[in-house]
């Protein structure tokens, strides 16, 4: 709310209807969470990749593994290209994600934190990633569509997230 009004309110000082925007002075209270964050256990994030292997294709297994053992975002993983990743140093660079373009549809932008970084990849999941890779351009997108174009966060996750076979186990947890 704060950046819309923002938005609205210095469009009004840049066109001369009033002096000063008044949003400058605003100090937004930070909103607590009294939500604890929920962590899976390895068994359940390898039966979350299974059931998306499953659902979807052994893409969607590994990009849920990339995700739970990285620590990237869904828009930051499907923003990733080829040419991000350095299999040598098990790295990947992190400098772009899919955001809300604020017309319902995506666009690329900044991380989270508006910084790029770099993130650890796991020794265990470089065969995987590597077979992802394997006859890709550095300008390929690593988790791509299945005509090579770039994957939708939400089509992705609707696809994967709301069809689940009868009740799997990831989603028995108390």
């Amino acid at each position: 709310m704060e950046f819309v009004l923002k938005g609205i309110f210095d469009y009004a000082v840049s066109n001369g209807w009033i002096g000063e925007n008044p949003v400058d002075r605003v100090t937004v209270p930070k909103i607590a969470f009294d939500d604890d964050m929920v962590f899976l256990s390895v068994r359940e994030v390898e039966l979350l990749a299974d059931e998306a292997e499953k659902i979807g294709k052994p893409v969607d297994g590994l990009l849920v593994r990339w995700q739970a053992y990285t620590g990237c975002r869904i828009g930051e993983s499907l923003a990733l290209k080829v040419g991000d990743v350095d299999t040598d140093r098990r790295r990947a660079r992190i400098g772009r994600t899919w955001t809300d373009d604020g017309h319902g549809g995506s666009m690329l932008g900044t991380p989270k934190n508006g910084k790029a970084r770099n993130i650890a990849i796991p020794r265990f999941l470089m065969p995987q990633i590597k077979a992802q890779m394997d006859g890709m351009g550095d300008d390929d997108w690593l988790f791509r569509a299945t005509r090579g174009g770039n994957v939708w966060t939400n089509m992705w996750r609707t696809r994967i997230g709301t069809r689940p076979s009868k009740r799997p186990a990831w989603r028995t947890r108390a």
